[in-house]
C-alpha cells in the first residue's frame, strides 16, 4: 500500500510552494529566521546568528564549490540536515541557485553531501531545488525534489520523490507524485497532468518506470 509522505508543511503550505516555485523562474525563496536570546548563558542574538553563519561559512569553504574558497558562486544557499541528532557537517542538503547569463533566470540546485573518511563527499546533484523530506525518518530522510523540463513551448514540472540507498550511499529515484505543465509565454497557471495517488497501481509504476529513464537521462538529477 502506498503511503503518502510527511511533509515539512502543512498541506495548504505544501500547495502554495509548489504553485510559487512553478509560477515564477525568479522566485525568491523566503526565509522567517525565529532569533531569541539566551538569558542563562548571556549569549546575544548577534552572536548566535554569528554563529550560524559561520558553521554554514566552513561548510561553503570545505565543499568549494566555486573554486579557490570562493563562495560567490553560491547564491541564497539554504541547508537542510540529514541527521536530526548530529552536526550540519555530518551530512547535508544544500539548496542553491546561481545567475544563468543567457537567460538571467535563477537556476536553483540541490547538492547532497555525506561526510565518509573525514571528508564531505557529494552524492547527488538535484537540478531543482528541495521541496520537503520525510520527518518519520531521523536519518537519510526521503527527499522530495521539484525538477524542471524546459520545452520549445512549454514547462513541466515533476515533484519526485528520492530514496536513500545505504549500500550505494546515494539517494534513487523513488516516484513522482505530481507532474505539472505550463505554457512558457503566459502567466497562467499550471496544468495538472499527474496525480500518482490518483492513478491505479499499474498506472503509477508505467509512468514511474518512464520517468526514471527519462529525467536521468536530461541530467535532472
Amino acid at each position: 500500500m502506498m503511503i503518502k509522505k510527511v511533509f515539512w508543511f502543512t498541506p495548504f503550505l505544501m500547495f502554495c510552494a509548489c504553485i510559487l516555485f512553478s509560477c515564477s523562474d525568479d522566485q525568491q525563496t523566503k526565509e522567517i529566521l525565529n532569533l531569541t536570546t539566551d538569558s542563562d548563558n548571556n549569549i546575544s542574538v548577534e552572536q548566535k546568528s554569528d554563529e550560524i553563519l559561520s558553521e554554514k561559512a566552513k561548510l561553503l569553504n570545505e565543499i568549494d564549490l566555486c573554486g579557490n574558497k570562493n563562495d560567490s558562486c553560491v547564491l541564497e544557499p539554504k541547508f537542510f540536515p540529514l541527521h536530526e541528532f548530529k552536526e550540519m557537517s555530518s551530512g547535508f542538503a544544500l539548496r542553491f541557485h546561481h545567475a544563468n547569463e543567457s537567460n538571467k533566470r535563477k537556476m536553483w540546485k540541490t547538492f547532497v553531501y555525506v561526510r565518509k573518511d573525514e571528508e564531505l563527499k557529494c552524492i547527488n546533484k538535484f537540478q531543482g531545488p528541495i521541496m520537503a523530506n520525510d520527518t518519520n525518518k531521523i536519518d537519510f530522510p526521503d527527499l522530495l525534489i521539484r525538477l524542471t523540463e524546459f520545452n520549445t513551448d512549454k514547462r513541466l514540472f515533476y515533484n519526485c520523490w528520492f530514496k536513500y540507498n545505504v549500500d550505494k550511499i546515494v539517494y534513487e529515484f523513488d516516484y513522482c507524485d505530481l507532474i505539472h505543465e505550463k505554457p512558457i509565454t503566459n502567466s497562467t497557471s499550471p496544468k495538472l497532468i499527474f496525480d500518482h495517488y490518483a492513478e491505479s497501481p499499474k498506472k503509477r509504476k508505467e509512468m514511474n518506470d518512464k520517468l526514471r529513464l527519462k529525467l536521468k537521462n536530461q541530467g535532472l538529477y
